[in-house]
């Protein structure tokens, strides 16, 4: 697996080359295969006008949260058509996964195919989160993903934060 990355800012991470391995953003999706779209909701919004037109035919879009396609009237995220989304979706932060991951552990994580061109959608899903440190995976759709992402940290984690810090001022 031959891995290529952008970051807002070349040169803050001392473990990709500029040139080799990192490259600027346009760059970067012309030679990637497998777009992991992993911005935040907001983020992926604000740079969708001008990230949509390097995604070429063919190539596969990945998601870690389903929001911006699920809302993507409000989002304005919208898939070319001749690309396979896909969602790869790990019940955990970021720093969980890796410290798991580097554990030799994994964990949960739910997997989703919006749009399958290639016929190929869920097995690239599959593979990817194997490949992020998934030790379970389940199939979902993205519309379930987002639903019950929002329900759980919105409200129930809200709620229960909500409950613990007035419990503990009496």
């Amino acid at each position: 697996m031959h891995l290529v990355f952008f970051l807002k800012n070349i040169g803050c991470n001392k473990f990709q080359v500029p040139g080799e391995t990192l490259f600027p953003i346009e760059e970067a999706i012309k030679k990637g295969t497998i777009i992991m779209n992993l911005l935040s909701d907001a983020a992926q919004s604000q740079t969708w006008p001008k990230l949509a037109p390097l995604i070429a035919s063919g190539k596969t879009l990945y998601f870690s949260h389903g929001f911006s396609i699920v809302y993507k009237e409000d989002t304005k995220v919208i898939p070319p058509k001749d690309v396979d989304v896909i969602l790869v979706a790990p019940k955990g932060s970021g720093r969980t996964v890796r410290s798991l991951f580097k554990e030799g552990r994994g964990i949960n994580s739910s997997i989703a195919v919006w749009q399958d061109v290639t016929g190929k959608a869920k097995e690239k899903a599959t593979a990817l989160g194997v490949a992020v440190g998934s030790g379970y995976m389940y199939e979902t759709t993205f519309e379930k993903e987002v639903y019950s992402d929002l329900y759980g940290e919105r409200g129930v984690v809200s709620c229960f934060s909500y409950v613990l810090c007035f419990s503990n001022a009496y």
